[in-house]
């Protein structure tokens, strides 16, 4: 029997449907996802729309994602609404359906009809070049167009884009303005982020910095509760107070946050802010060692190296230090020489010992500069030379290190590798004096035997033209001794190669003592 043309559409229409219900009921397993059939039903599939509409109708409550998914798939397209096509964005932007090219689509096209969060969407698809060509210039329009619905993100990224000036030109009094509307709605990162902007040298006020850093800490954000704990140590822009300060560091540090770690390691050292103990030093120290910060594993070396909260090794020492020494640190360098040239916890090896304490005393730290000069003094790991010998030791001198400017006063007095000169020796003597260095205050007392009236008036007011320091210029610091333990007779002598030095990581620098046995350095 012929078909009437009349009836054509309609049998082919009801065979389709027919066709989609049969495909539909082999199985849920079978089913093919409302995301491929929207894919699939945008490039004009007629059954890919007819079994969406299948499933929008659908009750199968073991279904629903998929019967939402029809249903904004619906909205979107023929009702041309703005929020069921950001939805879309959304559902396309995670999950099985990941599709970053289909996200953006759907976020577009919801951001160009004014959505907010579509806009802030397509601003970020567009600056990581996600879904869509990579595009700052286009980032920022976007990110505008949402801040300026009062979206905290949008304010937050379009902050930011004009603080670093990207993709748009660099404007600190505009990205601060954005900042701080992201910020008094609570978005973590712009508060931050202003902590930041006003505790640097661009836009200085400490007072404003703890309230932005003190709202981020607040909220969980360690970086935060890092750099506030460090306001509150130095006393900017609130009350010096080690107890806050140590608070703060416990929580980034129990966030693990390594410099936190770090940190809070010296003050269970020190017993500042905390109970003193060396048990806890150990275990921060460690934490933070293990995440790869240099200080701490200069740190850890320490506590084996003197046994504090551990028990004394000088190989897992040694280990520590070359960790820290490898990846650049000065301290770490000095105190691998330090292990290397006294032989403990390594074999004893004046070549390696030299080598760490040149790399060390390149940039510039005072105790390597000071024993590699004593290393080319007596050709031990270096070729003997007399004047590199003073140039190593003039320059730590230089830095106000008590045993350096005592042996640059010795090499002075005997004409050692410089020309003699009995009140550039004094000069020396007293500034190492003053620092309360022994052996200095003994080869002032010496040298003064033979200066007259004239020549001690003039070493000391070179001393004091000389003098640098935060303390009071130097006296007379002969009269120190007067009355005290016996100045004994002979030439003027130097100090040892090595130094020992504080017990505590606390301490910034090296506090040495004369002739004593090497002991490593803490690093601060």
């Amino acid at each position: 029997m012929k078909m009437s043309p009349s009836l054509y559409p309609k049998t082919l229409i009801f065979c389709l449907v027919v066709g989609v219900l049969a495909a539909d009921s082999r199985g849920q397993g079978e089913r093919e996802p409302a995301t491929a059939l929207i894919k699939r039903a945008e490039t004009g599939d007629a059954v890919a729309r007819v079994k969406l509409g299948l499933i929008r109708s659908s009750t199968d409550a073991q279904n629903p994602a998929e019967v939402q998914a029809a249903q904004w798939y619906q909205q979107a397209t023929e009702q041309n609404n703005i929020a069921a096509q950001y939805s879309l964005g959304l559902l396309f932007e995670s999950g099985p359906s990941k599709d970053p090219t289909e996200s953006f689509r759907w976020f577009k096209m919801a951001a160009e009809r004014g959505h907010p969060g579509g806009q802030l969407k397509a601003g970020t698809y567009y600056a990581t070049g996600t879904g869509a060509a990579k595009s700052s210039a286009e980032a920022a329009f976007w990110f505008r167009k949402s801040a300026e619905q009062d979206n905290a993100g949008a304010q937050r990224n379009l902050g930011l884009m004009l603080l670093n000036g990207t993709g748009i030109a660099k404007d600190i009094s505009q990205a601060t303005r954005w900042l701080r509307k992201a910020a008094e709605q609570a978005d973590v990162t712009s508060q931050y982020t202003l902590g930041v902007l006003f505790n640097s040298p661009v836009s200085k006020n400490a007072a404003d910095s703890v309230i932005w850093f003190r709202k981020a800490a607040e909220q969980g954000h360690p970086e935060a509760q890092y750099e506030l704990a460090l306001l509150c140590g130095k006393g900017e822009g609130t009350p010096k107070d080690p107890i806050e300060t140590a608070a703060w560091l416990q929580k980034a540090a129990n966030q693990e946050h390594p410099n936190a770690q770090q940190l809070l390691g010296e003050k269970f050292a020190s017993g500042e802010g905390v109970p003193k103990s060396d048990t806890e030093a150990m275990k921060w120290f460690r934490k933070a060692a293990e995440q790869g910060n240099v200080a701490a594993q200069s740190n850890l070396g320490f506590m084996y190296a003197t046994g504090a909260g551990v028990e004394k090794n000088l190989a897992e020492a040694a280990s520590w230090f070359r960790k820290a020494a490898e990846v650049g640190n000065a301290v770490g360098q000095l105190n691998l020489g330090l292990l290397n040239q006294a032989g403990h916890g390594t074999p004893q090896n004046f070549f390696e010992a030299a080598k760490w304490y040149g790399k060390a005393a390149l940039q510039g730290n005072e105790v390597a500069q000071f024993n590699l000069g004593l290393l080319y003094e007596t050709g031990q790991g270096v070729p003997k030379d007399s004047a590199e010998a003073v140039r190593w030791i003039r320059m730590s001198a230089e830095k106000e290190y008590g045993p350096a400017q005592n042996n640059l006063g010795a090499k002075y007095a005997a004409g050692d590798g410089v020309p003699k000169d009995i009140v550039e020796a004094h000069v020396w003597f007293n500034l190492a004096g003053v620092k309360g260095n022994a052996a200095a205050l003994r080869n002032l007392s010496i040298i003064e035997r033979d200066m007259n009236g004239e020549q001690k008036s003039l070493a000391m007011d070179t001393a004091r033209k000389r003098f640098a320091g935060p303390s009071k210029p130097p006296g007379p610091a002969a009269e120190a001794v007067k009355g005290g333990s016996s100045a004994g007779s002979g030439k003027p002598t130097g100090n040892a190669p090595v130094a020992s030095f504080p017990t505590t990581p606390k301490d910034p620098g090296p506090n040495a003592a004369n002739n004593a046995k090497p002991t490593p350095v803490p690093q601060k």
